[in-house]
């Protein structure tokens, strides 16, 4: 079998770090069953290895931990983990795509500034306990 090369956007590495902390999240305050990197590989329909790099993306940042049997399970309270935090870690993963600044462009450099701040805003003060109770 041949290597396979996961290169993910940065919009998608989000949305799999939020999904996994989620996921993980959920099943550790409703005593449902445990994910393992296989079993989250199996429902998010994506390859083990991208899901093992961001699962040791959020280990690294303290926001996961594997147990013995490879378990995984919040590393802390929930409500105090917050959506910002699962996003910078997910941000500052390395996706295989070149990011360069560039040539400054002020209308350009102001939007993504308030694009920035938008996010920042929308995730500061929310908890992964408040996103597993919005449900869904």
């Amino acid at each position: 079998m041949g290597l396979v090369d996961i290169r993910l956007s940065a919009q998608e590495l989000e949305k799999l770090a939020l999904k996994i902390m989620y996921l993980v999240g959920r099943s550790h305050t409703q005593g449902a069953a445990r994910w393992s990197v296989q079993s989250l590989s199996d429902e998010l329909s994506m390859p083990g290895i991208a899901i093992a790099q961001t699962v040791g993306c959020l280990e690294q940042a303290k926001l996961v931990t594997a147990s013995d049997n490879d378990i995984l399970l919040p590393a802390r309270d929930i409500g105090h983990i917050t959506l910002r935090e699962i996003m910078t870690v997910a941000r500052s993963q390395k996706s295989g795509h070149l990011h360069t600044n560039g040539k400054a462009m002020p209308a350009v450099d102001r939007l993504t500034e308030q694009l920035e701040a938008a996010w920042q805003t929308t995730c500061n003060d929310r908890s992964l306990r408040d996103l597993i109770e919005e449900g869904g």
